[in-house]
């Protein structure tokens, strides 16, 4: 019986350092980041565009910061994107020029109050 559990306990951890080598590997994936200063009251929905195709990456909402990870897909091949600002409840959606963005890079955004 006692043996039985040792093959359960080395089948289970080898499972689990296999699991942690498929994590670091997806770690080496590009990264960059953006960091949105919403300093209007509207909360936002934030894309990343390339290529004309737009994915949101998630909500800021108003008078606050919050950063994102922009997804490694997006910076294979090219890292020209532009950022949109979706306002909740209003048909304006700004969006930013293309930038050149580089894995490894914060990419900062910068919403002004429009009064």
């Amino acid at each position: 019986m006692q043996k039985s559990k040792w093959i359960v306990l080395t089948i289970f951890l080898a499972m689990i350092i296999g699991c942690t080598g498929n994590l670091t590997e997806r770690q080496k994936d590009p990264v960059a980041s953006l960091k949105v200063d919403n300093r209007e009251s509207d909360s936002m929905i934030i894309y990343v565009v390339k290529g004309g195709v737009k994915q949101r990456l998630g909500q800021v909402n108003g008078l606050s910061i919050k950063r994102f990870i922009i997804p490694s897909h997006l910076l294979r091949d090219s890292y020209r994107l532009q950022f949109l600002a979706d306002p909740i409840g209003s048909a304006q959606t700004p969006i930013s020029d293309v930038l050149e963005v580089s894995p490894g890079e914060e990419i900062t955004l910068l919403i002004l109050n429009s009064l």
